[in-house]
């Protein structure tokens, strides 16, 4: 897991007095999000693909880390975005 994403989450699990057991740290989205759909624990995900997720592995939303956020970056060779999906992503930038 992601450095920043792991410190966020253990944050969040000591404001909430929850001490999880820790059987598998996984990078690999795909197979996270197959053990998230096979029940084998909790997988973390960002609020922006949360919707698509719990319809595609029938995910169940336990929490929210409030105020937790992650720098994305998008980057391409072309002066004009055209992907509709990243148009979404930077029409919504803060810098």
């Amino acid at each position: 897991m992601e450095m920043p994403l792991r410190r966020i989450l253990e944050r969040w699990f000591d404001a909430i007095h929850a001490r999880p057991t820790v059987v598998a740290e996984v990078e690999d989205a795909a197979l996270m999000n197959h053990f998230g759909a096979e029940g084998l624990g909790f997988i973390p995900a960002y609020s922006a693909v949360l919707p698509e997720l719990m319809k595609m592995y029938d995910l169940r939303k336990f929490g929210v880390v409030k105020g937790a956020e992650i720098d994305l970056y998008a980057i391409t060779a072309e002066r004009k975005i055209r992907h509709p999906a990243m148009e979404a992503i930077t029409a919504n930038r803060l810098s």
